[in-house]
């Protein structure tokens, strides 16, 4: 065809004028309608295009019909006959010419020969031409004819329309996790638990139309909430629709007080509770289909499904997300439970459907804001990995792949075998074959041979290089994952179903990190550079790319996560400092805050008490009830000799100046008025009650013993201490001096400007003396003797063996002795040294509590001086008895007064009667401070209908709701020192006490402490200022960076880590109290924290028992540093017993942790609850060989990864095969699938050094009390025989076997693929 000329079928009309030729073509066979297309009648084809051109009659013209171009008379009743590549989405292939057959019926321009395409578009519009009737004459208007059939927008799915049938899904799934959380104890409950299963699953089923994929972005469960209900998104855009319905409804269901279901939604104009909730019919009758297949009532399953809910979510402003535009936060309950928002796609602000006025800028909109912005909220997590771990909340289907053996961690020799045959795959340039296991390791399903093994290609990473691998798998029918080697047997971890790390390269990877502080980043920045630089000389076979970061550290973490799992119990205690019952006699308390940010934090898991506070019981413990005294006398009760003139710090309230007046009375005496001596004592005694109308009495008003004023009255000049105390109280504001009587200010101008009454130096014999033959002469005790001068003391050193009595210290002594602020009297002959002591002695009786002077509840040393000052006649020997005796030499402050007071006792009746009265004044305050603990529980516990306290038991406390508080008294009872172990404490709590031994979970690591009493909560009403510390510690404020830990150790040479607590704020004083009552079956002896003074006061008003018989002591690095109210006391040297002890022990174990802050700070929780732990454990391995090498006759040379490995894990290993090949022999078959024993564990007992036991685990196949609950983690070992299915057992650590010769008898016969690593040429693949 000549080009230019139109071909001759589409040219209706050829019209010449003026020698120019034009064609005007026919409009329908120019769009189709006209060629290749038959008519029938005269009619257009149905579905042509219409007639766009008419023709004009009068000029030579076309005109454009308007109708016709926009569709007005264009008929979409009937469609058009779409080609059959449209429908069925086959199109067609095109060519790269002009023509092209796909397209040839279209108009026919595109095929030369005229002929038409078969299958185009020609074919279709015969068929719709044929299809026409022929009868019909009438005109059909062009356009579609009918309507088609469409398609489903989106998922199709109508969640309003199908809400019963959502929410039954989500409780199905809701119930089958919670199911899955609980353990069978035997057969039956096996048996009924797999029933129940399958009967939520076949419900489930029921509605498999409805895909967990169409529901993972429409609607979720409230678990995360912490309630049972569901929220429901039924459209994407808009607070409503067009029938004022909420776009977003979240809706709880929970039982009222008689057992019946209520419903509540979130939908502001519904009072659920008054009027019932819209939605009840739809939620009940969903809940009753799920009642029906579980055979269990409402409220029983209502309560399985609360069993795994956030309940620290249950807070009034708690925001979660869910999805990235739906955000639920909880409001003040009742018929409005939640408050929906959603955020705007567009500009991203979050609106709220309960506030119709201020949907944008409510607190509802502000917190599911801050909720967005926190990088670690509930819906990021979904996405993590690692989150799996321990948590119990794996997805239903999942192809992530990763180990779940335990690792030890040292690696065996088996795993060494296995780096180095990786090693060697690279300089070969071999490929690893990794075969498939013959069980799925998370349901236990043994694969059959119409389940076929497939493999695909992955990588193996070691130090220097990566090797590649031919990972064989096969996909579980039962619970839908893949199957894939552990790594165990290789020696490697796996990571997912493509990448495996070599166990030894991670161990060197990890020890780095918690011994140089190199974090897993710069680990592998290095690694890759020196991988790139020595690449093609060191292993030129090695894969050319390393994984990646992410992966790399994951496989760090998982790493850590395993061998923490398989923690030998030996590695949690001191072989050296466990007593015969295992219990510690002394622990160390430290807290390290340098943690992740406080806004990263997640609530723990924990079984608390709430227990009501005794107010201003601790204040009954002291020998001066009225702190404010007790400061102002500690101000002043000390052995400077600086500058007595300087007065103390200002006085800023009435309390303090109070608290002064007083102190000045005890020391200058009390005032005269009218004749009389007085100090205007109040109404009240301050111990009894805190009158509003106080006096300045120090008895009265100052609780004050009687017995103090003449101790101090009669023993020492108090001179220089009253006036430094006068001018301390005239430096204080006018307005305070106001209040002031005005003879009392009278008094107090008088002592200032009295000048120095103790000016002048002593004489050279003291006023009543003493015999110089040190009180071993004859004579009658009692009989006045010739005085002595001082230096005739040494005759008295020797007979209490003190040298403190002879060391005068020469002129700086006596100038030192002379300078002091506080001396004795001139009739108490004392030395420098001893004057100081005796100070000491009186400022401990001030100031600290009296159970000071009976560690542990004993009062031997105070009663055998008692004993010796009253026996009549008076026995110097007795005293001499008394001084040497091992109980007063264990308490130095008290055997540092008798010695000082030695001479003066023999001679002097008047010092032993104001000595004994002070000693029997401890006893006596001990006594009313028991006295009133009983008071109080008397007047706080109910008591029966005859009058008797009814005491709480502990299964009543596990059955009480969260807001009941109850009594000290009632929690000693409950948990007595003796007798609380681990299987009363589960038996009491159930599957709640099993989630306390998973430390991710409840944020505490002591395996070798299980809990065995409830945690007392001591937050739970504020108790009495009168009971705060006096000392100052910087705690009690979290905040950016508070996120740390508090660690308990032992006090050995070597200390060892026993227990760690992640600390979700600040440090308190109450931590070491919490540790050892819910962890210690019996109570240490001393505590050592840096804030035991605190931490006394803490327990005298909070758990008495523990105040009265545990020791706390400041540890001697705090002691020096920061502790200024407390006395010497609280000082470990102040203690004989204490001189071997370590007592910073915990102080050198946070050294090594604090290196590692600058990257502890910024991860997630559960990565730094994990790096410390696993820190913690590593430096106890160490210790343990340091222990081993410092023991006599040790032939310890070995480096401590090879003594560990030799003596933990090879060991424990061949021990585990010995006795399964013993056990095969026995049976004559093999035992399938036989479990590794590789990382430590043993089946007998625990062995530490190389034969202490630490303890014995339960026999017979029962748990043990340490076993490590991980939910939704695979069962971690399984031992097979017989073809039966296996019985987990939990090992420890330790047992001794030799040999590693028999590890090749666990290979499994029946597997086809194999169970060892293989090696096989395949270079040609290696770049896969």
């Amino acid at each position: 065809m000549v080009s230019g000329i139109p071909p001759p079928d589409l040219v209706a009309l050829t019209v010449t004028s003026a020698d120019i030729v034009t064609h005007f073509v026919d409009a329908d066979s120019l769009l189709g309608g006209g060629v290749g297309v038959p008519e029938a009648a005269g009619r257009r084809v149905a579905g042509a295009p219409p007639a766009l051109l008419s023709e004009n009659g009068g000029v030579e013209a076309y005109d454009l019909d308007v109708d016709q171009l926009l569709g007005a008379s264009y008929d979409a009743s009937e469609p058009v006959r779409l080609p059959n590549w449209v429908e069925t989405d086959d199109v067609p292939e095109l060519s790269d010419g002009s023509s092209s057959g796909g397209y040839a019926s279209d108009g026919g321009g595109g095929n030369t020969d005229g002929e038409e395409d078969e299958g185009g578009d020609g074919a279709a519009m015969d068929d719709e031409a044929s299809s026409i009737d022929a009868g019909d004459d009438a005109q059909r208007n062009p356009g579609f004819q009918r309507p088609g059939d469409g398609r489903t927008r989106g998922s199709g799915l109508n969640v309003r329309e199908s809400m019963q049938d959502i929410f039954v899904i989500l409780l199905c799934r809701q119930m089958e996790a919670a199911l899955a959380l609980r353990t069978a104890r035997d057969s039956a409950s096996e048996q009924l638990l797999d029933t129940c299963i399958a009967s939520v699953r076949a419900l489930r089923l029921r509605y498999k139309r409805i895909t967990d994929s169409v529901l993972a972005t429409k609607a979720w469960t409230l678990r995360r909430s912490g309630s049972v209900g569901a929220v429901f998104k039924f459209k994407n855009k808009g607070a409503r629709d067009n029938q004022a319905r909420d776009s977003n409804l979240a809706v709880e269901v929970f039982l009222s007080d008689d057992d019946s279901p209520l419903v509540c939604c979130s939908r502001g104009e519904e009072n659920c509770l008054e009027d019932g909730c819209a939605q009840r019919d739809v939620i009940l009758r969903a809940l009753d289909e799920l009642t029906a297949a579980t055979g269990m009532d409402v409220p029983g399953v209502l309560a399985l499904l609360s069993e795994d809910l956030r309940v620290s979510a249950l807070n009034q402003g708690i925001a979660v997300l869910y999805g990235p535009n739906i955000c639920v936060v909880r409001r003040e309950g009742g018929s409005w439970p939640f408050a929906v928002v959603r955020r705007k796609p567009r500009d991203g602000v979050w609106m709220c459907h309960a506030c119709a006025q201020g949907p944008g800028t409510c607190t509802h909109a502000y917190a599911a804001k801050e909720a967005d912005g926190n990088e670690q909220s509930e819906a990021s997590d979904d996405d993590d990995l690692i989150n799996n771990l321990g948590r119990g909340r794996q997805p239903r289907r999942s192809n992530t792949v990763y180990s779940t053996s335990p690792r030890p961690l040292v690696p065996s020799a088996r795993s060494l075998a296995g780096h180095a045959d990786v090693v060697r795959a690279s300089v070969t340039g071999d490929t690893i074959i990794l075969p498939a296991p013959s069980t799925c390791k998370s349901c236990g399903f043994e694969r059959s041979g119409r389940y076929a093994v497939f493999s695909r290609f992955g990588v193996v990473e070691f130090g220097q290089g990566a090797v590649a691998t031919r990972v064989q798998s096969w996909w579980c029918a039962r619970c839908r994952e893949f199957c894939v080697t552990d790594g165990l047997e290789q020696g490697l971890v796996m990571c997912s179903q493509f990448t495996a790390y070599t166990e030894f390269f991670l161990f060197e990877c990890t020890i780095n990190l918690c011994r140089n502080a190199s974090s897993l980043t710069a680990t592998y920045d290095l690694r890759s550079a020196f991988h790139e630089l020595m690449r093609e000389h060191a292993y030129p076979l090695t894969l050319t790319k390393l994984r990646s970061l992410p992966l790399f550290r994951f496989a760090a973490l998982l790493y850590i996560y395993l061998v923490l799992d398989e923690l030998p119990l030996a590695v949690s205690t001191c072989a050296v400092c466990t007593r015969a019952d295992g219990s510690l006699q002394f622990i160390c308390f430290d807290g390290l805050q340098v943690g992740f940010k406080v806004r990263y934090q997640t609530p723990f898991t924990t079984i608390s008490v709430k227990l009501c506070p005794i107010n201003r019981a601790s204040i009954q413990a002291l020998l001066v009830s009225d702190t404010a005294v007790g400061r102002a006398l500690g101000s002043v009760l000390s052995s400077a000799t600086s500058r007595h003139e300087t007065a103390a710090g200002p006085i800023k309230t009435v309390t303090a100046m109070r608290g002064h007046m007083i102190a000045l009375a005890v020391l200058a005496g009390d005032v005269e008025v009218a004749g009389q001596a007085t100090n205007l004592a109040g109404e009240t005694p301050h111990a009894e009650n805190a009158s509003r109308s106080r006096g300045w009495d120090p008895i009265v008003d100052g609780g004050v013993h009687e017995s103090l004023l003449l101790f101090f009255r009669e023993l020492f000049r108090g001179g220089r201490a009253a006036r430094k105390l006068a001018r301390t109280i005239l430096n204080a504001p006018d307005t305070l001096l106001a209040k002031v009587p005005a003879v009392l200010m009278d008094r107090v101008k008088a002592v200032d400007g009295a000048g120095d009454a103790d000016a002048g130096t002593d004489t050279e014999s003291s006023a009543d003396g003493s015999s110089s033959d040190g009180g071993r002469g004859g004579g009658s005790d009692d009989q006045p003797v010739r005085p002595a001068r001082r230096r005739h003391l040494a005759a008295y050193s020797r007979v209490v063996a003190d040298p403190i009595l002879a060391d005068a210290g020469g002129v700086a002594g006596e100038e030192r002795r002379g300078d002091a602020l506080l001396r004795p009297l001139p009739n108490i002959v004392a030395t420098a040294g001893s004057a100081e002591r005796l100070v000491d002695f009186a400022r401990a009786v001030v100031i600290d509590p009296v159970v000071v002077w009976a560690p542990a509840g004993d009062w031997t040393a105070v009663g055998v001086v008692v004993e010796a000052l009253r026996a009549e006649p008076f026995s110097r020997a007795g005293l001499q008895a008394a001084v040497r005796h091992v109980a007063v030499k264990e308490l130095r402050l008290l055997h540092g007064a008798v010695v000082t007071l030695y001479p003066s006792l023999c001679t002097q009746p008047r010092v032993r009667v104001v000595l004994l009265n002070v000693l029997l004044a401890m006893c006596v305050t001990d006594r009313r401070y028991q006295d009133f603990v009983d008071k109080h529980a008397a007047a706080e516990i109910p008591r029966d209908e005859r009058g008797n306290l009814v005491m709480a038991t502990r299964e009543q406390m596990a059955a009480a709701p969260a807001g009941a508080m109850f009594h000290p008294k009632e929690f000693e009872a409950a948990y007595p020192e003796c007798g609380s172990t681990w299987e009363k404490f589960s038996a009491a709590y159930g599957e709640r006490a099993m989630t306390m031994l998973d430390y991710l979970v409840s944020g505490q690591w002591a395996p070798s402490f299980p809990p065995v009493r409830a945690l007392p909560d001591f937050l739970a009403v504020q108790s009495s200022t009168e009971d705060h510390p006096e000392c100052s510690h910087i705690m009690g404020t979290a905040n950016r960076f508070t996120g740390g830990t508090f660690a308990a150790s032992c006090t050995c040479t070597h200390p060892k880590t026993i227990g760690v607590v992640v600390l979700q704020g600040s440090e308190s004083q109450r931590m070491p109290i919490e540790f050892v009552v819910q962890r210690m079956p019996r109570f240490p002896d001393r505590i050592f924290y840096d804030f035991a003074c605190a931490c006394l006061k803490m327990a005298l008003c909070r758990l008495p028992y523990i105040a009265l018989f545990l020791a706390m002591l400041v540890d001697r690095f705090h002691w020096l540093k920061n502790h200024i109210w407390c006395s010497k006391a609280m000082n470990p040297d102040s203690y004989k017993s204490m001189d071997a002890q370590n007592t910073s022990a915990s102080e050198e174990r946070n050294a090594a942790s604090r290196r590692l802050q600058n990257f502890l700070r910024l991860v997630k929780q559960r990565n730094f609850i994990l790096f410390t732990v696993y820190q913690q454990a590593v430096g106890n391995v160490i210790a343990m060989h340091r222990d081993a090498k410092d023991k006599r006759g040790s032939t310890v040379t070995d480096d401590w990864p090879l003594w560990y490995r030799k003596n933990f894990v090879d060991n424990a290993a061949t021990s585990m095969d010995a006795d399964a090949t013993s056990e095969e022999d026995a049976d004559g078959n093999d035992a399938a699938g036989e479990a590794d024993a590789d990382g430590g564990a043993t089946m007998g007992e625990e062995v530490a050094d190389g034969g202490a036991t630490m303890g014995e685990e339960v026999a017979d196949g029962a748990a043990t009390m340490g076993e490590d609950v991980v939910d939704g983690a695979a069962t971690m070992r399984e031992d097979v025989a017989d073809g039966a299915d296996a019985t987990r057992e939990e090992v420890t650590d330790g047992a001794v076997a030799t040999g590693e010769e028999e590890l090749e008898n666990e290979a499994d016969a029946a597997d086809a693929t194999g169970d060892a690593v293989g090696s096989a040429s395949d270079a040609g693949n290696l770049d896969a």
